[in-house]
C-alpha cells in the first residue's frame, strides 16, 4: 500500500447525490480539478453514474456523481434512480448537496430520504452549495432545517463549488472518513470511462445549451464510429436520437443550420478533450417513446 511519510494511504468511493440541479456535476468537477460531468442551467442533465478521480499523495476519491432525483415519469428516469442507489451502496462516503439560494426550503426527496436510511452506517456529509450567494441568516436557517432532516449525518460544510469556496476542508474532511486501501486505479487517472462516453456526453451538453423546452430530455446521443488517427484528423460519427419527427426537424433546423451549429460547438469542446483535430459528422434518428422503451434504453447504454 503507498504510504506518504508515516501516513497511510487513504481509498474510497464516495457518491454526490441530490435533487436536480443543485450543483453535484459542478462540485465533482470542481473537486477533480477537471470538466468530467456536464453542466447545464437545465435540471436533469446528468443521466448516468459519472465517475471522477482525485489522487494525491496519500488518498485517491473516486467521485460518482449521480443523476438527480426526483419522481420518475418514464423508464429512463426508473434508470437514473438505479443508477443513483447503485452509487450509495457501493460507496464508501456519501455527500448530500443541497442549493441554499432556493427560496423555499425543500425536505429531502422522500425517495432520496429512503435511500438514504438503507445506508445509514454509512458516513454521510452534508453539504450547503452557493454559500456565495446567500447571507448568513439565510444560511444558518437552511443548516438548521437539514440538520433536522438528517440527524444522522456525519458532519455538514458549507461551500461554493463554483468559487471553490472551503473546497479544501471538504476534501480533507472526504480523507479522513476514507478506509486505509491502496489506490483503486493509477494515481494519473482521471476516469474510467471510455473517450466515446464523454464524446457523447458533450454533444449531450450542447443540446442542452442548444435547444429549449422539451428537445434536451427527448434526445439521446451515441457515437458509432470513432476511427483515430495517428497522423491526421480523428473522425467521429455520432447519432441523435429523438422521439418525434417534429422534434427531429426542430433539432436539424431550416438548411440545417442548427445542426450544424451543434456540430461545430460539439467538435471545438471534442477537441479540447483529445487535444488534436476531429472530423464530426451528426445524424438525427427517429425512435418513437425511446424513453419508455426498455431494449432502446439497454442499447442507448441505460
Amino acid at each position: 500500500m503507498p504510504e506518504s511519510g508515516s501516513k497511510p494511504f487513504r481509498s474510497g468511493y464516495v457518491a454526490i447525490v441530490g435533487i436536480p440541479n443543485v450543483g453535484k456535476s459542478t462540485l465533482m468537477n470542481s473537486l477533480v480539478g477537471e470538466k468530467l460531468a456536464i453542466v447545464s442551467p437545465k435540471p436533469q442533465t446528468t443521466r448516468n453514474k459519472i465517475l471522477g478521480i482525485l489522487s494525491t499523495d496519500d488518498m485517491q476519491v473516486v467521485f460518482l456523481d449521480t443523476p438527480g432525483y426526483l419522481n420518475p415519469e418514464y423508464e429512463l428516469h426508473k434508470k437514473m434512480l438505479e443508477f443513483s442507489r447503485g452509487a450509495l451502496k457501493e460507496s464508501d462516503l456519501i455527500l448530500f448537496i443541497v442549493d441554499m439560494s432556493l427560496s423555499d426550503l425543500q425536505p429531502v426527496h422522500p425517495i432520496l430520504l429512503s435511500h438514504l436510511v438503507e445506508v445509514k452506517k454509512k458516513p454521510l456529509i452534508v453539504i450547503f452549495n452557493k454559500v456565495d450567494k446567500v447571507r448568513p441568516e439565510q444560511e444558518e436557517k437552511c443548516v438548521a432545517f437539514y440538520k433536522a432532516q438528517l440527524p444522522f449525518a456525519a458532519d455538514y460544510f458549507s461551500v461554493s463549488a463554483k468559487t471553490g469556496t472551503n473546497l479544501e476542508l471538504l476534501t480533507a474532511a472526504i480523507q479522513q472518513r476514507l478506509p486505509e486501501h491502496e489506490p483503486f486505479f493509477p494515481l494519473d487517472d482521471l476516469s474510467s470511462h471510455p473517450v466515446r462516453f464523454f464524446i457523447e456526453e458533450i454533444i449531450r451538453e450542447k443540446i442542452f445549451f442548444q435547444y429549449d423546452k422539451e428537445i434536451p430530455y427527448s434526445t439521446a446521443v451515441q457515437v458509432i464510429q470513432y476511427e483515430e488517427n495517428e497522423a491526421g484528423v480523428d473522425k467521429i460519427e455520432a447519432e441523435i436520437i429523438v422521439e418525434r419527427s417534429t422534434q427531429k426537424m426542430i433539432l436539424i433546423g431550416r438548411n440545417a443550420s442548427k445542426l450544424k451549429e451543434l456540430g461545430r460547438t460539439s467538435r471545438e469542446e471534442i477537441e479540447k478533450l483529445v487535444g488534436k483535430q476531429v472530423y464530426l459528422k451528426l445524424f438525427v434518428k427517429v425512435r418513437e417513446k425511446w424513453r419508455r422503451n426498455e431494449s432502446h434504453l439497454k442499447s442507448f447504454g441505460y
